[in-house]
């Protein structure tokens, strides 16, 4: 299996000692804040670390104790909300010097308006899409104040992701921002063990370098270009080329127009910054 240029995704520390992470990057999943500086300590150095990924579930920001052992660690943070906002306050300072993205979801009216606050303090953050369904005017507005306001601020993905790839002549969807990209990251199961996305189906470690690649394009047949042999709603919306259906049911209303209207967004504040 073709290893070069792709990030191995764990949340099973035992198999970042194994060799198949050893000469990959390597995001590391971890569920307990306290675990975040230990662990970056351990295999930073033997390891290239291209992210450790802190969900906290329904968990606040305002739970972490941050602390200066923090500034050099990449790190993206899933959490429910921010919790304690006068704490937040108290050391946005140590959180604009870390490598750190706040990420919150999409079906918590409440995380627009935190994403904003954030945004507008200098740290990096954005939306997550889960189980529940977004809300398309809030979302809207929420893209709307990342392309649009005049007051400086940090970046808000998945917009911050469209703005940067908007100008190229092919189909990029933000699913790197989420790590799910057959040509950039495996999730590791085991040690023989490995898949695209989190449930999808699992394949051998020990693929050939022939097999690997038939499954990239069994993958990718199935999860984009199916949608243009199907003729679907998909194929016919202008912002495929940004969405590739990723977005298709997470939205209380017509997702097409929803994400048409981000399209425009990020065409005009292209335009504009040119």
């Amino acid at each position: 299996m073709k290893k070069s240029g792709l990030t191995y995704i764990v949340d099973d520390l035992s198999l970042i000692r194994k060799n198949i992470i050893r000469d990959n990057s390597v995001v590391i999943k971890l569920s307990n804040p306290d675990d975040v500086v230990g662990v970056f300590q351990r295999y930073y150095g033997d390891y290239n670390i291209y992210q450790i990924c802190l969900d906290l579930g329904f968990g606040s920001l305002s739970q972490i104790q941050f602390n200066n052992d923090w500034e050099n660690i990449p790190l993206v943070i899933f959490a429910y909300n921010l919790g304690d906002l006068n704490y937040i306050l108290n050391i946005v300072g140590l959180i604009q010097s870390c490598k750190i993205r706040v990420m919150q979801p999409a079906s918590n009216k409440e995380s627009y308006a935190s994403l904003k606050i954030l945004s507008s303090l200098g740290v990096d953050c954005g939306i997550f899409f889960d189980q529940e369904q977004a809300d398309s005017e809030a979302f809207l507005d929420l893209a709307s104040y990342y392309y649009m306001s005049p007051v400086p601020h940090a970046s808000i993905e998945p917009f911050a992701n469209i703005k940067e790839n908007i100008h190229l002549d092919y189909n990029h969807s933000f699913d790197e921002v989420y790590f799910v990209d057959e040509k950039r990251f495996l999730y590791i199961h085991s040690e023989k063990e490995f898949s695209f996305l989190p449930q999808s189906k699992r394949l051998s470690i020990y693929l050939s370098d022939e097999d690997f690649e038939k499954e990239q394009v069994n993958f990718k047949l199935e999860n984009y270009y199916g949608h243009f042999m199907e003729l679907d709603q998909c194929s016919k919306c202008k912002a495929f080329k940004i969405c590739n259906h990723k977005l298709s049911s997470s939205f209380n209303c017509d997702c097409q127009q929803t994400m048409a209207e981000v399209f425009e967004y990020a065409e005009i504040s292209e335009t504009v910054r040119r």
